[in-house]
């Protein structure tokens, strides 16, 4: 994949995710979800600004499984 295609579905993708997390949430739980990606938005989306960086943190669980 090239770096501009990349850029693009990533600014995408975290275009879609910001606008969840900006929606109302009427049950606790969400919002609770929801403060996670307000609160550490700048560690949370550190995947769209570089493709090297994983967007999911389960390197160790990968590991485990063949």
């Amino acid at each position: 994949m090239t770096d501009a295609r990349f850029c693009k579905q990533a600014a995408n993708v975290k275009s879609q995710t910001l606008e969840v997390v900006e929606a109302p949430a009427h049950q606790l739980v969400i919002w609770r979800i929801q403060e996670i990606f307000h609160d550490h938005g700048d560690r949370v989306y550190q995947w769209a600004e570089d493709w090297r960086v994983p967007a999911d943190n389960n390197l160790t669980e990968r590991d485990l499984r063949p």
